[in-house]
């Protein structure tokens, strides 16, 4: 394998020696430096305001006291998350295109996983769209 370059042709060389190296003018960085500074500044607002962190604060407060209310006690087996109801899915059934979807089981954990992301999201939506408004 050859490992010096092939000095009869490289046309690269050749390039920058037809072009020549060109340097910037002696008052480049100051012209550079004043267009910088005439840009508008721009004022950087966080991703999340203070009441969102306020949201989600309030949202791992609820969680903690829920799961602190809900979780069972070494002392007795009567746990207050047995006495939540339980939330069926309705069956579909769609006989007139011949077949039959199968029925969909979820549980508790998971149906209640859904239900808060959507509640947060509508919230998330809602606020973003008041402040829109403002």
């Amino acid at each position: 394998m050859k490992t010096t370059p092939n000095k009869e042709f490289d046309p690269l060389a050749s390039w920058i020696k037809e072009a020549g190296l060109e340097s910037p003018s002696s008052e480049f960085s100051s012209r550079l430096i004043q267009k910088i500074s005439s840009l508008p500044k721009v004022e950087y607002k966080p991703v999340i305001s203070p009441f969102g962190w306020k949201l989600i604060l309030g949202y791992i407060g609820i969680l903690f006291l829920a799961v602190s209310i809900f979780s069972p006690s070494e002392k007795s087996n009567d746990i207050l998350w047995n006495k939540v109801p339980s939330i069926k899915m309705p069956q579909i059934s769609l006989e007139f295109l011949s077949f039959n979807f199968p029925s969909l089981e979820l549980s508790q954990n998971l149906v209640f996983g859904i239900l808060t992301f959507i509640g947060m999201s509508i919230i998330s939506i809602w606020f973003n769209y008041k402040n829109r408004i403002a």
